[in-house]
């Protein structure tokens, strides 16, 4: 007999060595985070159990995301994992198309992942939705502004501020998590073993990073910074500059990087230097609208008009056609309409592809010209990033 469920507690062991057989990790690596993680509630994990062995499984990672000013919730699918014996039964596809309907009985709007195949997950409705710039440079490439004497260390009394400058940074882009204190504390900080903020006459900028060696080379990795005055910026910038480590590493999206001006560094060198650095397209997540119609109340209030939305799914039945007018939704559809499979709407919904592109491309349909206007307004286009310290 094959069961796909939530987890039992007897089952627990069993669902751990699951994943670390997978991914060929020791159970001991994983096993303080998957008992006593942040995500470690029964109900987000999810087995395939056949004949009483757990044989798949998942983890589904609970989070509000920002959407362009307003906010969603969304069920981020990982650590998705089958035992090596137990390979090409199917199982991990059961597995999916099954959290689709678990991720809406437990409130999620939307999804992401990870993927290790976008053809795999594309499957299952999901599709690519973002990319990232992997940079690199050597510190002295960079501007050593004597603004970096306001660099301290993070003390627990800077989290007010920097919440502050993360949510004011962050709020009106698209997938960047919405992070309470509990997040903070929980997930966050201890992810970073270097923390530091500019501070003068108050914080208005922090960064999270880590030592490492890598490739017989000493780096410095971001995970995330922000600067909320030129001020910081010069200041961060100016503490990387002076940095002894060999490299100066951050996967970040291209606004992030354009914030510290990290793309084009400014500054004076002396002849015959040759400032360059490396940066290199990378993909990320995959995204998926698991509710339609709680999906669009989510950003109804973008409508001053009348459009309808038409999405085929053919995992989530239940995804019947709705209505955005005026600030709300309602079930059927109207006259102008825009009709599109989930993987493309999903594109659309998080501000990847802009619904005039889709529409050039051949990937949407609509009523009319004035369906593709009031669409375009309804999804404006974004950069969907997710900093790298909240990935899963």
């Amino acid at each position: 007999m094959i069961e796909v469920r939530q987890v039992k507690e007897s089952e627990l062991d069993a669902m751990l060595e699951c994943m670390t057989a997978a991914f060929g990790v020791a159970k001991e690596e994983w096993a303080d985070g998957f008992y006593n993680g942040p995500y470690n509630d029964l109900q987000y994990k999810r087995v395939v159990v056949a004949d009483g062995q757990v044989v798949s499984c998942l983890v589904i990672i609970p989070a509000t995301i920002y959407l362009g000013g307003t906010t969603v919730r969304m069920g981020g699918i990982g650590g998705v994992a089958t035992l090596p014996d137990e390979r090409r039964h199917g199982y991990a596809g059961m597995l999916m198309a099954n959290s689709v309907h678990a991720l809406r009985d437990l409130g999620f709007a939307t999804s992401a992942l990870y993927p290790f195949s976008f053809r795999y997950y594309r499957k299952f409705g999901w599709e690519f939705a973002s990319h990232c710039l992997l940079y690199f440079a050597k510190p002295g490439l960079l501007p050593a502004c004597n603004d970096s004497a306001s660099v301290r260390p993070f003390t627990d009394d800077d989290l007010p501020a920097v919440m502050r400058l993360y949510d004011e940074h962050y709020r009106g882009e698209c997938a960047a998590f919405v992070r309470d204190e509990y997040h903070w504390r929980k997930h966050v900080l201890p992810k970073a073993a270097e923390k530091l903020v500019h501070d003068r006459e108050g914080v208005r900028g922090y960064l999270l990073a880590r030592h490492h060696e890598e490739e017989g080379e000493k780096r410095f990795g971001i995970y995330e910074a922000v600067a909320a005055t030129d001020e910081a910026r010069r200041g961060l910038v100016g503490f990387l500059a002076k940095m002894d480590v060999d490299k100066v590493g951050w996967l970040a999206c291209k606004r992030d990087l354009e914030s510290l001006h990290l793309i084009t560094p400014r500054a004076h060198w002396e002849d015959g230097y040759d400032p360059r650095a490396k940066i290199e397209v990378v993909a990320s997540f995959m995204f998926r609208i698991v509710d339609l119609k709680t999906s669009m109340e989510a950003v109804a209030d973008r409508m001053d008009g009348e459009l309808s939305i038409i999405m085929a799914d053919e995992i989530g039945v239940w995804n019947e056609p709705v209505t955005v007018k005026a600030g709300k939704v309602s079930a059927g559809a109207g006259r102008n309409w825009l009709k599109a499979d989930v993987r493309i709407l999903s594109q659309i919904y998080i501000c990847y592809l802009p619904p005039a592109d889709a529409f050039s491309q051949g990937l949407i349909e609509v009523s009319s010209p004035d369906a593709l206007a009031l669409a375009e307004k309804l999804f404006p286009s974004s950069e969907p990033f997710t900093p790298q310290i909240d990935e899963f």
